[in-house]
């Protein structure tokens, strides 16, 4: 593609591609490899930020483009953050269904690391395995106050299928960051040892043709 008028880039072309969706629009649940094999690779996206002190803080499944490969392609990055730079917190465009707590807490309002993106791979994975997110509602007043308090179900509990992630995914959901895992290098230990076995080709096209 030609840049023509106004050009921020030192460039002549940029070169772009094309995707056709988001995570959004995949039909929910997904098998329970498939959505683990999808996560782990999302983790695999966030790990290579955060290995660059950038955390994303709106991962949900609008801001995941998925191509005809069923490979996940994590955009909008308006609202990342350099880790380690202080001043006003900020949440501004965040998405409540899937804010972290500290995010939300008043003694923490808008502060936040990399586990509150991993609290986010939960959700989302939560979303995949279940049809749901952990707190679904359109109160954001109500569904603030079960973020904050209240321990979500169990995935198994909505997909007995879901019952190997249910400790990876409620760890990821911990309240406190300090009680979930403490860099996404551990999540993608644990849905690789959950996934370790499989046929590599055996790949769930998560998009009909």
């Amino acid at each position: 593609m030609r840049v023509s008028g106004v050009n921020i880039l030192p460039v002549p072309y940029v070169e772009m591609e094309y995707v056709p969706k988001t995570l959004a629009d995949v039909h929910k649940p997904l098998p329970v490899r498939s959505a683990a094999r999808f996560c782990r690779d999302v983790a695999r996206g966030l790990l290579f930020a955060h290995d660059r002190g950038i955390i994303h803080r709106d991962i949900k499944p609008h801001n995941i483009l998925v191509t005809h490969e069923g490979v996940p392609k994590i955009t909008d990055w308006g609202m990342s953050k350099v880790m380690g730079v202080t001043g006003m917190p900020t949440i501004t465009g965040f998405s409540l269904a899937y804010a972290a707590p500290e995010q939300l807490a008043p003694q923490t309002f808008g502060e936040t690391d990399q586990r509150t993106d991993i609290y986010q791979i939960g959700c989302v994975l939560y979303e995949l395995l279940t049809g749901t997110v952990p707190f679904p509602g359109n109160d954001m007043v109500k569904v603030s106050a079960l973020i904050l308090s209240e321990v979500p179900k169990r995935p198994s509990t909505l997909n007995p299928d879901a019952l190997p992630l249910d400790t990876i995914i409620m760890r990821c959901l911990e309240k406190r960051p300090e009680d979930r895992y403490q860099n996404v290098r551990d999540l993608i230990r644990d849905l690789d040892a959950f996934l370790l076995g499989e046929d590599p080709n055996d790949r769930y096209h998560i998009f009909e043709d």
